[in-house]
């Protein structure tokens, strides 16, 4: 295998700027998210795909995931906004369209700054500017149910990852400013400071 890559194809979208991208497991689809909207494109050939109608401006979308089911072929994008909206758009059996499910406001209208899904146990993580983590379940619909919720103080979290670590479902959160990593467990939400500061425990839930 090569260590070296080249530029394949370069895809000039409508962006003013983009502010991320997501790409499915399967690499067949890419969203991208900017300061207008969520644009989708079928990676082989560069084409922009019809995309579902929204309810009005729900500010920049600021981070996106692909959620993939082995029960289910379908390709699903979840993706957040600066104010505080989750939005989630599914394919269209045997079509290379999308509908969109749902548009929740999540109570806050601060930043959603970062999710990722875990495929085993179905759960989707993500976290607000203002330190907020929740963990929501995901049905076989692609509904929220129920979810935890920690606060960590003064921490602007900007990436969350599900590791893989068995059924811990353990977590990894980077402060952006503070310069502190974070690990959550499902039960204890333990804060590992990269610093001389006091470590605090918090319960988290299952």
């Amino acid at each position: 295998m090569s260590n070296e890559y080249s530029i394949k194809q370069i895809i000039k979208s409508p962006h003013a700027a983009v502010l991320c991208l997501a790409v499915t497991e399967k690499g067949q689809f890419l969203a991208s998210g900017g300061s207008d909207r969520v644009f989708l494109w079928n990676t082989k050939t560069g084409k922009q795909l019809k995309w579902p109608g929204g309810g009005g401006f729900r500010g920049d979308t600021t981070t996106m995931t692909w959620i993939h089911s082995e029960d289910d072929a379908d390709e699903v994008l979840i993706y957040g906004t600066l104010h505080g909206y989750i939005i989630c758009w599914k394919q269209i059996k045997n079509t290379n369209d999308f509908e969109e499910l749902y548009c929740l406001h999540i109570g806050s209208t601060t930043e959603i700054t970062a999710l990722d899904f875990d495929p085993p146990s179905r759960r989707l993580v993500l976290s607000i500017r203002n330190g907020t983590i929740q963990v929501h379940k995901v049905d076989t619909q692609m509904k929220l149910h129920g979810y935890v919720s920690v606060i960590i103080q003064n921490c602007g979290p900007r990436a969350i990852y599900f590791l893989p670590n068995g059924e811990s479902q353990n977590m990894i959160v980077f402060g952006c400013c503070s310069g502190k990593m974070y690990i959550c467990y499902n039960v204890m939400l333990l804060y590992l400071m990269i610093s001389t500061d006091t470590c605090y425990e918090g319960m988290m839930g299952r």
